[in-house]
């Protein structure tokens, strides 16, 4: 059996109605967290780990100015379900084409035969089944509204994500299609426990959700020597405001000699839905099908 460490994280503990009201947060702003392992030996393990390669297709010509659309090292997607959705995936989508539903529908993923099996296989054990669950599930369901939805992947580059990050807000904007937004390496940070270390955030998947608000998956800490990586989920609707409760600017940096560096931190939920907001407001974004090999 793949086993999933799974853990209670402290951003989690947000997306309850007493925190939003201190934090002054919209509802439906929340944040769910947990750390998957993938290091333990079994056939399933195996078959993510070994799973098909994949190569970019479809790209579109930019200016330097745009955002680039160069894919220059594996998405979460690749490194855990590449080789695990061409088995599951199909089922779950039979299952809810049949049923008549929306693939972005939470509930009607979870009511699924195929949907319940697989959640097995990453379940962890018995004794520690109770943990995480709502979170290894918005992970599961993420990968495979991605994979339905054709497997579309964007990239920023350092410096226009700087100046997207100075801007004064986001606009309401709904994602072109589900898709999974990669960022540079270790520009962006969040502690994500507390206390715990700071991971670098990869990437987000995203997709509009039944309730019209962005629904999106932050992957924090994918690391060639590390065996599995953070998740975050947030939900809410962007241009909710430019600070966060202590009055800070967003993304503004927390991480020790994170300003002499230049990096940027993510503190709250609402902070990863304002970050994929702008990145999928800007003009000349830019989309890359991923195909098997």
């Amino acid at each position: 059996m793949l086993r999933c460490v799974l853990a209670w994280m402290s951003w989690s503990r947000t997306s309850s109605a007493s925190d939003r009201s201190r934090a002054n947060q919209p509802v439906g702003a929340s944040a769910l967290m947990t750390t998957v392992d993938t290091s333990t030996s079994s056939p399933v393990n195996e078959a993510l780990k070994t799973g098909p390669r994949r190569q970019a297709t479809g790209i579109r010509s930019l200016s330097p100015e745009g955002l680039s659309s160069g894919m220059d090292r594996p998405t979460p997607f690749d490194l855990v379900f590449s080789g695990l959705a061409p088995d599951h995936f199909p089922p779950i989508r039979d299952a809810l084409v049949a049923a008549n539903a929306d693939l972005a529908d939470r509930d009607a993923f979870l009511l699924t035969h195929p949907a319940m099996t697989l959640l097995r296989e990453f379940r962890p054990d018995d004794t520690e089944a109770g943990n995480g669950l709502d979170e290894l599930t918005a992970l599961v369901h993420h990968a495979y509204v991605f994979w339905a939805s054709g497997r579309t992947v964007w990239s920023v580059p350092a410096p226009e994500l700087r100046r997207l990050l100075s801007e004064s807000e986001a606009a309401a904007v709904a994602p072109p299609g589900p898709g999974y937004i990669q960022f540079p390496e270790r520009l962006i940070w969040a502690s994500l426990t507390s206390p715990g270390p700071w991971e670098p955030l990869d990437g987000c998947f995203v997709h509009t959700g039944p309730d019209g608000q962005l629904h999106v998956l932050g992957v924090f800490g994918v690391h060639a020597a590390r065996d599995g990586f953070t998740v975050a989920e947030a939900r809410g609707t962007p241009g909710q405001g430019v600070t966060r409760r202590d009055g800070t600017a967003l993304f503004a940096p927390t991480l020790d000699g994170g300003a002499l560096a230049g990096l940027h931190s993510l503190v709250e939920p609402t902070e990863l839905v304002e970050l994929v907001a702008r990145v999928l407001a800007h003009p000349a974004l830019a989309s890359v099908q991923l195909e098997d090999a």
